[in-house]
């Protein structure tokens, strides 16, 4: 347990896997894209090539120290048919052109100046139910990826997946554990249940 706290960017039970932990805040502006809304559904592929065990020996980390996080996520978010697309537009500027987006004022500031106007006005500024839903849209991702298969946002909703220890306590086991060699499991697209 006490190792898993101090290294809990490599445990999904703590950290949620990368693509949680910290894609998050791109998936975040993802759905304001698209008019704050959630995607319906993800379809993904990933894995864990390079931090592996070997490589976390081979780089002072022991085996254990790579955890069970892959190393790379590659997701299609769908999105139900949104009309106008919210706060930004991305656009083909023609077939040989890159992809453009017109992002507007730099979010950071955008983000100061409405919670400093809200405490000087004596009013809430709640941003729980953004920070929920890119949290939910991150997990999907993941889930996705681990489970190699599309995944429906209604099904992520409703799983009963419990990533949590059965106690928080020093001397409890946490919810995964090394084999004998000290290395975590890994999700097996096709094979692990991630949801």
């Amino acid at each position: 347990m006490e190792y898993q706290v101090s290294n809990w960017y490599y445990f999904n039970w703590l950290g949620g896997d990368h693509i949680v932990e910290q894609h998050v805040h791109d998936l975040d502006v993802m759905n304001g894209m698209m008019n704050d809304a959630h995607p319906v559904r993800a379809n993904g592929m990933g894995g864990r090539q390079v931090r592996t065990p070997e490589w976390g020996e081979a780089n002072g980390y022991g085996r254990g120290g790579v955890g069970e996080i892959f190393d790379h996520h590659s997701i299609e978010f769908e999105y139900a048919d949104i009309e106008g697309h919210g706060r930004g537009s991305i656009y083909l500027d023609g077939r040989d052109q890159p992809l453009r987006w017109d992002r507007g004022p730099d979010g950071h500031q955008v983000e100061h100046d409405v919670l400093f106007a809200a405490i000087l006005a004596g009013e809430p500024c709640n941003e729980v139910g953004y920070s929920a839903q890119s949290s939910m849209t991150a997990i999907l991702g993941r889930m996705a990826t681990y489970s190699g298969k599309s995944v429906e946002w209604d099904e992520a909703i409703r799983s009963d997946l419990d990533l949590a220890p059965a106690r928080y306590a020093w001397d409890a086991d946490p919810p995964v554990l090394p084999d004998e060699t000290g290395a975590y499991a890994c999700a097996m697209p096709g094979v692990t249940r991630a949801w």
